[in-house]
């Protein structure tokens, strides 16, 4: 590996200490581990964007699920996201802060995949906590290795839930929706997709359709701005454009994307961008993998 490589990995190393360091110190975190609390709970690290998040979230449900246990979220502020859960999530447990950050388990995502947790003792009196490395696992490689009996819920704050089911509620059916990846994805040549490639998903998602009806709207989600070519526009009746109005170290960011990712969520058909986790928890909704209470 070159010095340039070494120094890239040294940093990246010394950021995941610190972000795990950030997490032994947080109040709610140690008041997990207090005797009282620690073999009632699952919680996760993450730091990452928010769909990221919600990979961790999906792990940890189905390990709370099986052990008998509640998923606690507890999410840093970080230059990714202005968001510590609470503003999304409906379920807010309140456990006294202070305690000592010691006594838990940590799970490597390896033991999510292969199942190993499952060794772990149900009556076991340690609060688990899955490390960071669960934030990368993909919400289908998971399901698909661990077969969950059910959909996995998703609790997310009514009022965030009934936002997107007005906004959803007001395009005219049925309606293609549209994830367009940019920003970051612009610099990196294995993610990034032209517009010429949605375009053609687009058609194409067209042409398997015109046997069952004409698609009505094209919902449009986006990072950044985007426009929609004349040709693909005369294809429906109507065009919806989402992008966000808050930047990442706003308050509110994790809100206005969460009402984004639900109404990609709620569509009839859905085209993603490939190794996106935004657009891999919106396809996770519209095959049953998740579901959000009160999304219509």
């Amino acid at each position: 590996m070159s010095a340039f490589g070494l120094v890239g990995k040294a940093r990246w190393y010394l950021r995941e200490a610190d972000y795990v360091r950030a997490y032994l110190l947080d109040a709610r975190f140690r008041g997990l581990c207090k005797p009282e609390n620690s073999a009632r709970y699952v919680t996760y690290f993450c730091y990452a964007g928010l769909a990221n998040r919600f990979r961790s979230h999906f792990a940890a449900s189905i390990v709370a699920r099986e052990m008998n246990r509640q998923v606690v979220p507890i999410w840093l502020r970080t230059m990714h996201m202005e968001s510590d859960g609470s503003d999304i999530f409906a379920d807010n447990i309140s456990v006294a802060p202070g305690g000592i950050p010691r006594g838990y388990v940590g799970l490597p995502a390896s033991s999510v995949i292969d199942g190993g947790f499952r060794s772990l003792d149900k009556g076991a009196q340690k609060l688990i906590v899955l490390n960071l490395g669960s934030q990368w696992l993909p919400i289908r490689e998971v399901s698909a290795a661990l077969s969950p009996a059910s959909a996995i819920e998703f609790k997310f704050r009514p009022e965030l839930v009934r936002q997107a089911n007005e906004f959803t509620g007001s395009l005219p059916r049925p309606y293609l929706a549209v994830h367009i990846r940019q920003t970051d994805f612009l610099t990196n040549k294995d993610n990034y997709k032209p517009m010429s490639y949605y375009e053609a998903e687009i058609s194409a998602a067209v042409r398997r359709c015109e046997s069952k009806g004409r698609f009505r709207t094209l919902l449009v989600a986006s990072d950044d701005r985007v426009s929609v070519s004349p040709a693909i526009s005369s294809l429906f009746e109507n065009i919806a454009v989402l992008t966000p109005e808050k930047g990442r170290k706003q308050q509110g960011v994790a809100e206005e994307a969460l009402v984004h990712l639900l109404s990609l969520g709620r569509a009839d058909e859905f085209v993603g961008t490939p190794r996106s986790s935004f657009s891999e928890f919106a396809d996770a909704m519209i095959d049953g993998t998740v579901r959000v209470p009160g999304l219509s």
